[in-house]
């Protein structure tokens, strides 16, 4: 259910995305506490942690080592496969653990991640800045231009733009016809929703999904 989105990337750009069921790691019989310490993300951490070149070099190794096991498929790959796994977030933890000796982000990147959290759980149903605003506790004029001096764009474009991809996901992934989205978006009726897509996209849903296709 996670949507990947990249804009700008150089011609040199490369990506390489792990994907597991926590269940997966649970019979590596690591103690339940202890897995979750491992899965578990700590929010004043800043999303972007940069990587020295031997920390990169050596992570990179764990992926190439990961995909060729998956790959390859010899005698007791899964088990390689998993303890691959619990080494990478080990590492990623303990580059974590000295992430939050640094010094905590401020009031208003504060401010920033707890609204691009509640939007992430909302924004099916609040799509105005002063129901964020009010869920934070802070007038709709305090948050629009906090996320404005932090990021350099308006409150209602991350709102909105988070209904878009997830617009895009279900048009591309799913067989779900736009008045389905529509009503899965909350939209009070499909051309609500056309003209919502229209004006941040320039194109329809309908021809999106034929574009795209």
């Amino acid at each position: 259910g996670e949507i990947q989105s990249y804009s700008n990337t150089s011609s040199d750009y490369e990506e390489q995305l792990l994907l597991f069921e926590q269940s997966y790691l649970s019979i590596a019989n690591l103690p339940s506490a202890e897995l979750e310490s491992l899965l578990d993300v700590d929010p004043d951490i800043r999303t972007d942690p940069h990587l020295n070149h031997q920390e990169f070099i050596l992570l990179k190794r764990l992926f190439d080592q990961l995909y060729q096991e998956v790959k390859g498929k010899a005698d007791y790959y899964q088990e390689i496969t998993r303890n691959l796994i619990i080494q990478l977030l080990y590492l990623l933890k303990r580059k974590n653990n000295g992430l939050l000796k640094s010094p905590k982000c401020s009031r208003k990147e504060q401010i920033y991640n707890e609204f691009s959290v509640l939007i992430e759980l909302d924004f099916r149903l609040k799509r105005s800045v002063g129901e964020y605003a009010e869920l934070l506790g802070i007038s709709a004029k305090h948050l629009s231009e906090t996320v404005k001096l932090v990021t350099k764009q308006p409150a209602l474009y991350f709102i909105q733009e988070r209904v878009i991809d997830e617009s895009r996901y279900l048009l591309i992934h799913t067989g779900l016809s736009v008045k389905q989205i529509a009503s899965k978006l909350n939209f009070d009726t499909a051309s609500h929703f056309v003209r919502f897509f229209k004006n941040l996209t320039g194109v329809t849903p309908l021809k999106y999904r034929i574009l795209i296709q």
